[in-house]
């Protein structure tokens, strides 16, 4: 079986999420961008100083033809709208 890759989002999310209360928390800039159907920004955020608070991933179900969803919810300092 093939390990499996992680983002950079997830395996930070993942690093933090399991640090518990004895670690420092990592935070980081993050950048978040809504694009249009052909894939061109449309607008964007920049998200200073964030650290995840929440991460959830939907269950799956084989007799479903869903998307799976990932949900991650931030802490931050500042939001600035940059597009």
């Amino acid at each position: 079986m093939k390990p499996v890759m992680m983002s950079t989002l997830s395996a930070w999310t993942s690093a933090t999420m399991r640090g518990g209360v004895d670690k420092d928390v990592m935070t980081c800039d993050v950048m978040v961008t809504l694009l249009s159907p052909i894939g061109a920004p449309e607008c964007g955020w920049l998200i200073s100083g964030a650290y995840p608070v929440k991460w959830d991933i939907a269950s799956f179900d084989s007799k479903k033809n869903d998307v799976a969803l990932e949900t991650i919810e931030f802490a931050y300092d500042t939001l600035t709208r940059v597009l």
